[in-house]
């Protein structure tokens, strides 16, 4: 009864035992993190495992990385969630999702205003400058993100400028990893001008980008990593 985390990650569950997790979460209290990552969750099991996360009280961090989750089970989570307005922490890292597959999860956060999500990880799900118009949107309207993760992703020098001159005026945002999203001195030099306003905004991680040595160099070190 006093279980407060939860590490399943890699033990290939099947639907059955995602049956079984939904019967504990509609019942638990205590447990505050929940790790499902790295196996295949079957979609049919997946299902169920959301009727109890819907209805659980207590969780407030979910790990789903490398779940080889996709569009449909995603808009199944993004719905869960309407009715979960605690869990603040999110991770789909790695899952490839591409823009279309992370689509509901924005759409969560740009329609539901009781949402508590605040800690976002998309890292390495495939997206794009396309991505990132829509991400401005959200950022735009001042929804409460303390921290977005979009490393090893295809942002590219727009998509990165696209974002940070959304973040420019945001006042929620502390922090953001744009590590390895192919960023050149030009891309980086923009962000920069832009994040450069942010007060809030306390740690930007961008150096591992296709940036030259003198540029790096030129970067305020306490606030871009």
């Amino acid at each position: 009864n006093s279980l407060e985390i939860l590490n399943l990650s890699g033990n290939r569950i099947s639907t059955n035992g995602l049956a079984s997790l939904a019967k504990i979460l509609a019942k638990a209290e205590t447990l505050l993190e929940l790790k499902l990552g790295d196996q295949h969750l079957e979609p049919k099991g997946f299902k169920i495992f959301l009727e109890g996360l819907e209805v659980n009280k207590s969780l407030t961090s979910l790990d789903l990385p490398n779940a080889h989750l996709d569009s449909a089970t995603v808009k199944l989570l993004a719905k869960s969630l309407i009715k979960n307005t605690r869990l603040a922490r999110l991770n789909l890292s790695n899952n490839n999702l591409g823009n279309k597959g992370i689509t509901p999860i924005l759409n969560l956060l740009k329609k539901n205003e009781k949402q508590s999500l605040n800690n976002l990880d998309l890292s390495g799900n495939g997206l794009d400058r396309y991505f990132a118009v829509f991400l401005a949107r959200i950022i735009n309207k001042n929804y409460p993100l303390r921290f977005l993760n979009l490393s090893n992703n295809c942002l590219g020098d727009l998509g990165v400028t696209i974002i940070a001159k959304a973040l420019a005026n945001h006042n929620f945002i502390t922090g953001i990893d744009l590590n390895n999203n192919n960023v050149t001195d030009i891309g980086g030099f923009l962000l920069t001008e832009y994040l450069t306003r942010n007060k809030q905004l306390t740690e930007v991680y961008i150096k591992t980008n296709l940036f030259s040595d003198e540029f790096k160099s030129s970067l305020p070190q306490e606030k871009f990593l």
